[in-house]
């Protein structure tokens, strides 16, 4: 299983467009029966976004990446940052469920 962690800001007078836009895009994966993938997306504050992603190896995540949606939103998103996101690709070391 790979992880992923996705952040970063948009200008502020951008902040709802790109909220609107995570929420199609997360219900975009939600209805990819093929996507096989955990995603779950973190508020930090108005402007501040957190991805984090849930893949079970290199070729769900290069499936994913190959979806329209995946496309139309990282072209879309792009505009709308402050910087570009940044990515950390992630290996689980201690979890608890619950």
């Amino acid at each position: 299983m790979d992880y992923f962690l996705i952040r970063y800001r948009v200008r502020p007078d951008k902040a709802a467009e790109q909220a609107a836009a995570v929420r199609e895009f997360v219900a975009a994966i939600a209805a990819d029966a093929e996507a096989q993938i955990g995603y779950t997306v973190y508020r930090a504050d108005e402007t501040a976004f957190v991805h984090l992603a849930e893949v079970a190896d290199a070729e769900t995540l290069a499936r994913l990446q190959s979806r329209p949606y995946f496309k139309a939103f990282a072209e879309g998103m792009r505009p709308r940052c402050e910087a570009p996101p940044e990515v950390t690709k992630l290996a689980r070391f201690l979890s608890t469920s619950g």
